[in-house]
């Protein structure tokens, strides 16, 4: 039998939270203070990031290579708390699509950070958000803590049809991924979910060994899913969602895995690197991390496969093999996944550091940050 299970299990959600409190190393961070991890977005005129914990920065590199506030959001006027911001920003033709903890979510101009006028005030939906909503140019799929998925109109922000109750009430928390007018989802009750985005009807489910908090990552037919049971699943979506193979790691995936060529690169809660067969699911290597849980996703640049685990940790490896080119600290705690902007890589730290990384050599460089409205150069 492919799947198997091989520790014994708490209650449902006992174990759900007891999984997620390990992995991120505080439940505060995600239950009773929410921080968020969203990735910073690269902008036409910038960097879009959560500085501060519910507050979306619009940042603007200066002529020294440092950083300014431009504008930020929420500000007193608006009456709406975010309270923390996972789901990354999605930005369309000027167009911020921003979707915070609290469960609102809102459309703001680039240029200005104001609500555009056809949204008015953020729509509220019901639940928690954590996932990044799925887009598909006209409609945004919002997911939350209760199961539910919520199409909006991304003109408008009004509701398009009935609320999808996908996973009864059980989280979704990992990124879902629209493609072909299929939406896929995975929930914290160990089920991947297929759903028909015209009819809203399911096409087919999957149940699995364990818990689903980690974004979800399609690769061709190859659907991937980490797993709180330690295991990284693939699945044929053109299959209904049929197993092909299941890996088993050291710990918890969470992160979103990274298929290059013919690997899937997948780092775990203990801080290990996996190089995994696409087509088999057998290892090729693994790396043992010197420090904590990795929860950023792996980058593949330049030739460099770069992991950074949340204490600040990073190493550059070499992708065919593991091998160790160069290591680094970056000074603060990382959860968000990181921008690749050409030849570098921009990591967000918990407190509001933007960090430059240079996959080559490993040069880390923290990006100064000037008051708003001041200039240098």
């Amino acid at each position: 039998m492919m799947f198997h299970v091989k520790h014994p299990r708490l209650p449902l959600v006992a174990a759900s939270l007891a999984a997620l409190v390990v992995a991120t190393g505080c439940i505060g961070d995600t239950f009773s203070q929410p921080t968020g991890w969203a990735s910073p977005v690269e902008t036409g005129e910038g960097l879009l990031v959560q500085s501060e914990r519910g507050r979306l920065d619009a940042l603007e590199f200066t002529a020294s290579g440092g950083l300014v506030e431009r504008w930020h959001y929420p500000v007193s006027d608006d009456e709406v708390e975010l309270v923390a911001i996972y789901a990354t920003p999605v930005v369309e033709d000027g167009v911020i699509y921003l979707a915070g903890y609290s469960g609102d979510v809102v459309a703001l101009s680039v240029a200005t950070g104001r609500p555009l006028p056809d949204w008015g005030p953020p729509v509220r939906l019901d639940g928690h958000i954590v996932a990044t909503p799925a887009f598909d140019g006209t409609r945004l799929y919002v997911a939350t803590d209760r199961g539910r998925v919520t199409v909006l109109e991304a003109a408008t922000g009004r509701v398009a049809g009935p609320v999808l109750d996908v996973a009864g009430d059980h989280p979704i928390w990992g990124d879902p991924v629209l493609q072909g007018g299929t939406l896929y989802i995975a929930d914290i009750n160990r089920t991947v979910h297929a759903i028909g985005v015209d009819s809203g009807e399911a096409r087919w489910t999957q149940a699995l060994d364990g818990g689903l908090a980690a974004p979800l990552a399609l690769d061709r037919q190859v659907l991937l899913a980490g797993a709180l049971d330690s295991r990284l699943y693939a699945l044929d979506a053109e299959a209904g969602g049929s197993p092909l193979w299941s890996f088993e790691g050291d710990g918890w995936f969470w992160s979103r895995p990274l298929v290059a060529g013919d690997s899937i690169y997948a780092p775990t809660s203990r801080g290990t690197v996996y190089a995994i067969d696409r087509f088999s699911g057998a290892q090729r290597w693994s790396f043992a991390s010197e420090g904590s849980q990795i929860r950023t996703a792996l980058v593949l640049v330049d030739g460099v496969l770069v992991a950074l685990d949340k204490d600040g940790g990073i190493v550059g490896l070499a992708p065919s093999s593991g091998a160790v080119l160069w290591r680094g600290t970056i000074d603060g705690d990382v959860l968000a996944d990181p921008l690749v902007r050409g030849s570098e890589i921009l990591y967000l730290t918990t407190d509001g550091d933007v960090v430059r990384v240079h996959p080559q050599d490993g040069r880390i460089e923290e990006l100064s940050r000037l008051s708003l409205g001041s200039r240098d150069g």
